[in-house]
């Protein structure tokens, strides 16, 4: 039995892609960057996107996964070298 689609989530991707094309059109990288973080910080997510940026900010602030090595001894180690956990 066939379904019937209400809703079709590549044409919503392929049109929001062709929107923001056509906002960074002629944009240097640079300004690409730019104009995505101003679109972050006045979204619906822009208050918890200053926080985690806050929060990264912060000597003893959280870190990334691409941050930290763990061992087989489950010791994780940030690359600067100190001892996290």
């Amino acid at each position: 039995m066939a379904t019937t689609k209400d809703f079709d989530c590549i044409a919503f991707k392929r049109a929001a892609q062709e929107k923001i094309y056509e906002q960074i059109q002629g944009m240097t990288p640079d300004e690409e960057i730019a104009w995505f973080r101003r679109k972050v910080e006045s979204g619906p997510y822009g208050e918890l996107w200053k926080r985690i940026s806050a929060r990264d900010k912060k000597p003893n602030g959280l870190r990334c996964a691409e941050d930290v090595v763990e061992y087989g001894d489950g010791a994780v180690t940030a690359d600067d070298g100190s001892k996290k956990l």
